[in-house]
């Protein structure tokens, strides 16, 4: 049967640094259910001699029941506790926010990837057919130059229209003049073809190279990103591990529960982000309303310049309207008046006389 010890207060202070590590809540459960019985009689379970002390610095059992001796040392030891827990969390979220970001950055790399590999398929395809294209072009002049051959058509032009296809110096040459027309088009369309895939394969190339260097990017990106998530796994864990012995060992001290500790954590934590989003917004107000008086004081400024007098030039004056009286009149034609004739007697009575 397990007998009660007593506690350890006429033991003197010991540092929780170099207290050895007694039986934690994070042991078996009955393990768990013994410490528990202990601490609520006041006593602890004897301490194995060999037991290393707790790791990073975190107190333990033994320094809890130690510091409830006095006021002082309870109020010093809450105060650690709450230091390390607040560290454990702070750690944590700077994983978090390592993670998030390793995250990100293996996001736009892999973004980056995927366009250059896009490309990089689009120029190989229009490699592939401008190649063909100069392959077809480079057929037809073969078939024509055994055609010409055959008929004796062929004169020293046609080779040397061929020699300057394959030399890419047909720019130079009047191929109308040595070949004729037909196969002077069809040596420039070859020409012309192979310009474009000569052109195009070099753009591949360098998206192939491209390709190549942000595919390296990505996969360091996304071993940066695996390794942020690993160490928040790891930061989480601990901070669960410790964190809920240190929460027990803090309500201890202050004579609450473990839950009501906690609680009362994530409502600080709560209000700290609540208070840090306010901060955010009065300080992006603040930041428009000052670039808003700066722009306004700027348009004041523009609207207070004096703006430049500008001279009205001499406007000739206006053509005065020449009076009626002053038109010249036109000269009267003179008609020529012929003599009125003599109407016989007979036409005198059915026409009167014209006065």
């Amino acid at each position: 049967m397990w007998k009660q010890q007593p506690a350890l207060r006429g033991n003197p202070a010991v540092s929780f640094r170099t207290m050895p590590l007694f039986v934690t809540i994070a042991r078996l459960p009955w393990q768990g259910g013994l410490l528990a019985l202990a601490l609520a009689a006041g006593t602890m379970l004897p301490a194995a001699a060999d037991e290393p002390p707790p790791p990073g610095g975190y107190p333990s059992w033994a320094d809890v029941q130690e510091a409830k001796s006095s006021e002082a040392a309870k109020a010093a030891e809450i105060a650690t506790i709450n230091g390390l827990l607040t560290d454990l969390e702070a750690d944590s979220e700077a994983a978090g926010g390592m993670a998030v970001r390793s995250a990100a950055d293996y996001a736009a790399a892999d973004a980056a990837l995927q366009a250059a590999t896009s490309r990089l398929d689009t120029l190989s395809a229009h490699a592939a057919r401008a190649n063909a294209e100069l392959a077809r072009h480079r057929k037809d002049i073969g078939a024509l130059a055994v055609q010409s051959y055959k008929t004796g058509g062929t004169n020293a032009g046609f080779f040397v229209a061929l020699d300057a296809l394959e030399t890419n110096s047909v720019q130079g040459l009047n191929l109308v003049k040595l070949v004729g027309d037909k196969t002077a088009t069809l040596v420039a369309s070859a020409a012309a073809a192979e310009k474009t895939a000569t052109a195009l394969t070099e753009q591949e190339k360098a998206a192939r190279s491209e390709r190549e260097r942000l595919s390296g990017e990505a996969k360091a990106k996304l071993d940066a990103a695996r390794s942020a998530q690993d160490s928040l796994a790891r930061r989480v864990a601990e901070e669960q591990r410790h964190g809920s012995e240190l929460t027990a060992q803090l309500a201890t001290l202050k004579g609450t529960t473990a839950a009501m500790e906690g609680e009362y954590r994530q409502g600080q934590a709560a209000l700290a982000a609540y208070e840090a989003a306010q901060a955010a917004k009065r300080a992006a107000a603040e930041e428009q309303a000052r670039g808003q008086a700066e722009a306004a004081a700027r348009a004041a400024a523009v609207a207070a310049r004096p703006r430049p007098i500008r001279h009205n030039p001499v406007q000739p004056p206006a053509p005065s309207a020449i009076p009626a009286s002053a038109t010249p009149a036109l000269p009267l034609r003179k008609t020529r008046h012929r003599p009125r004739q003599a109407l016989p007697p007979s036409s005198c009575l059915l026409f009167p006389a014209v006065r």
